[in-house]
């Protein structure tokens, strides 16, 4: 029994010295660091004023005062000298880089070593898209561009169309270019 005493006594001596070392340890660097508030603000000095706050998850959104996300998180404030930068201009800090072992190299032109294989999507360039829409009845009797992407140029035949009307109209037109043709000259 005396012997468990003892041990039981030396664990209970060891357990108090080691927690009164640690705490002192940490009383001491807290004493040695400075005040947080006068951190944040040498680095917002460093940075410039605070433009406006942005969306933390990349969103457009931003405000002019600080504010939170729907999700709870606070808007990163963005600083004159951060946007001066043009656009499309990526900035990590160091410790992001190192954790996500990016590497740098020189630029130049090569063939490169590995096959790249990423998912895309083709989309049709609305600006260059052409609505052809007659102004009178009728119906396509061949389609000459039948089939979807076809490339077509300036003064390719489309389709050849009838119409009733113009049909009328045209057969009106040559009929009266006929007879002005027909008629002696001092009747016209």
């Amino acid at each position: 029994m005396t012997s468990l005493r003892k041990t039981l006594l030396v664990t209970a001596a060891l357990m108090a010295i080691t927690s009164l070392g640690y705490f002192s340890q940490s009383s001491l660097r807290a004493e040695e660091m400075p005040p947080m508030a006068s951190m944040t603000k040498s680095s917002a000095d460093d940075k410039g004023k605070i433009l406006y706050y942005r969306n933390p998850m990349g969103l457009q959104d931003t405000s002019p005062i600080p504010k939170k996300d729907v999700m709870g998180m606070d808007y990163v404030p963005v600083y004159e000298n951060e946007a001066k930068e043009e656009t499309g201009t990526v900035r990590m800090s160091p410790e992001r880089i190192q954790k996500l072992g990016v590497r740098t190299e020189q630029v130049e032109r090569r063939t490169l070593a590995q096959s790249v294989r990423a998912v895309g999507t083709i989309q049709i360039d609305e600006t260059r898209q052409t609505v052809i829409a007659p102004r009178f009845d009728g119906w396509i009797e061949k389609l000459q561009a039948d089939a979807t992407g076809m490339q077509v140029k300036k003064g390719d035949t489309l389709f050849v169309f009838y119409s009733p009307d113009l049909t009328h109209i045209e057969a009106r037109a040559w009929l009266e270019i006929w007879e002005k043709k027909r008629m002696p000259p001092n009747i016209r």
